[in-house]
Formats: structure tokens, C-alpha cells, sequence
């Protein structure tokens, strides 16, 4: 069984993302280069080109902001990406009660909303477009399309949405209700496609992974608490 939890209904605003940077007092990343105006352009649109640790560092924000305990934690290691880039190693804080990634188990099943379908609408794309944002040449505004059973947005299309987990296939060892990611490795998971991608890349199962510092131009995220 899951863990209960409580998954926003839609992706961070560029408006959401810029308050946690203009926080003088946030614990912040130095050198997001802002956000993507020719495919996010108002601040009611998806942030892109946000990284894992970047999102990381978000949801500790959000939590301090409401009073919560933050999920994160630095672990004082330093982990190095594909690119040589050295980073301050993270940890999950289990019993915290703050904002968090979603676990790729998470967000599939949030995504799937009760169904077994290739998408939340069926199994092939021909009502996808009323659900998702794909094959465009710009994001759309959070909730712009119909939700999900569940009343999530945006689960299939508009942007990539980075998960907590890392990179791993699942093998026979891997339990079949909530499977964790992998212990180490450096890759971290992305899941639902954008508004670049094609049908498949936005299917419920689809899994892709990326270098946590990379800032993709169609790459954000959402937010998940655990509910305790």
C-alpha cells in the first residue's frame, strides 16, 4: 500500500517559483538563470528550466513559509553529476510533515487516477488533447486543459515533472505495491511529458531520467505532502 498523501493539482507557477527566489532570507539556488518567457510566458504558467535540486530547495521554502518541517536535509556529502558538477548530497527526512517530490510510484498512480488506460482518457490519444498539453510549441496556463478522475492537472503534457527518486530499472527484487527507486546512482526520474513531446512520452507508464543539475527548457514539478 501507498502512504497516504496529498499531491497538488497543478505544476509551480513561475509566480510561485520567483517568491521563493526574491526571498532574502531563502536558502536558494545561485545560479537559475530565470524563467523560460518564450514558452512560459506570463507568471501564471509552468516554471521551466528548474533542476532537481533547484525543486529540492523549493519545497524546504514552501515548508518554512507554512510552518511545516521541511522534507530535506543536507547530508554534509557532496554528490558529482554526469557533468562534473559537484553538489551538496540530499536526504528525505521520513517523519517530516513538509513539502516533498513525489516518489515516481506517487505520481504514477496519481497520474492513472484509478484507471489501468494508456492515459487517463483511454488507451489511445484521440481525446488527449482535451487532457494534455503536447506537440505545442509553448506551455499553457496550469488547468487549462480537464483534469484527471482525480482532479489533477496537466499529468499527461505541458512540462516534465521531476520525481524524488533516482534512476533504476525495476527488477524481480522490486515490491510490486510502492516500488522504491534505487539506493544510489546520480540520474534522477522525470514523468508526464510537456508540451514538446509527442503521445507516448506522456503516457501514465512512460518513465525518462535526467542529470539532477540539468535545467531542461520544458522541465518542472509539483508538489506532494505525506499525509500523516
Amino acid at each position: 500500500m501507498l502512504s497516504r498523501f496529498l499531491l497538488a493539482d497543478s505544476e509551480v507557477t513561475r509566480e510561485q517559483f520567483q517568491r521563493f527566489m526574491d526571498d532574502p532570507d531563502a536558502d536558494k539556488p545561485q545560479e537559475w538563470q530565470g524563467a523560460a518567457i518564450e514558452t512560459s510566458p506570463t507568471e501564471q504558467h509552468p516554471v521551466q528550466g528548474v533542476n532537481w535540486y533547484d525543486a529540492v530547495q523549493f519545497c524546504n521554502w514552501l515548508s518554512l513559509r507554512e510552518g511545516l518541517t521541511p522534507c530535506y536535509e543536507r547530508t554534509g556529502d557532496k554528490e558529482t553529476t554526469v557533468n562534473n558538477n559537484e553538489y551538496d548530497a540530499w536526504r528525505l527526512v521520513p517523519e517530516a510533515n513538509g513539502y516533498r517530490l513525489p516518489t515516481e510510484a506517487e505520481w504514477e498512480y496519481a497520474s492513472r487516477a484509478g484507471t489501468s488506460s494508456v492515459f487517463c482518457c483511454g488507451d489511445d490519444d484521440s481525446l488527449l488533447d482535451r487532457y494534455a498539453v503536447y506537440r505545442a510549441d509553448r506551455t499553457e496556463q496550469p488547468a487549462s486543459r480537464l483534469p484527471n478522475g482525480w482532479g489533477l492537472f496537466d499529468m499527461h503534457g505541458n512540462v516534465w515533472e521531476w520525481c524524488h527518486d533516482r534512476y533504476g530499472r525495476f527488477g524481480s527484487e522490486t515490491p510490486l505495491s510502492n516500488p522504491n527507486g534505487p539506493s544510489d546512482g546520480v540520474l534522477r526520474v522525470l514523468r508526464g511529458g510537456s508540451f514538446f513531446t509527442y503521445a507516448p512520452d506522456a503516457r501514465s507508464a512512460y518513465r525518462t531520467s535526467s542529470n539532477p543539475d540539468y535545467r531542461a527548457a520544458d522541465g518542472g514539478f509539483r508538489v506532494v505532502r505525506t499525509y500523516h
